[in-house]
């Protein structure tokens, strides 16, 4: 989704005249990664993407 949300903002910047000539950058929040692999059961709702 944040990548989306990134691209209609680009896409918005530059309807407004405004140039996006460098690449956006993402912040992300890897707490939950780090809770799956600390906590090393199954869990049923974990996804996998490679």
């Amino acid at each position: 989704e944040a990548i989306c949300e990134a691209i209609r903002l680009r896409r918005i910047l530059e309807g407004l005249g405004i140039p996006q000539d460098k690449p956006t950058t993402l912040y992300v929040d890897n707490e939950g990664v780090l809770k799956l692999f600390r906590n090393r059961v199954f869990h049923e709702r974990k996804n996998h993407i490679e």
